[in-house]
């Protein structure tokens, strides 16, 4: 199994779409929202209700979020390893 990019899954919550032939990481869509200044680019689209957040303030929020998706990921596979070994 591949290790999912948390960034970009996190990235779902906050933008509606991106271009994804430019962005294929989520590390790139949080990169373009920090270095391009006050305004959202225009191959990224933000959901409405974080419409008026400034860019690089999306991209803390995508990062913070990502923390949570690894988190619960991990747990995750803590969890099912662990019921894995009390089935046996």
């Amino acid at each position: 199994m591949n290790k999912p990019d948390y960034l970009k899954e996190a990235c779902g919550h906050f933008l509606s779409s991106w271009d994804e032939k430019k962005y294929t990481t989520g590390e790139q869509i949080v990169e373009a929202l920090d270095e391009c200044g006050g305004d959202i680019p225009e191959d990224i689209e933000v959901w409405q209700p974080f419409e008026l957040d400034p860019p690089d303030e999306i991209a803390e929020m995508i990062t913070h979020l990502s923390v949570t998706y690894k988190t619960m990921f991990e747990l995750g596979v803590k969890y099912a390893a662990q019921n894995k070994e009390e089935l046996k």
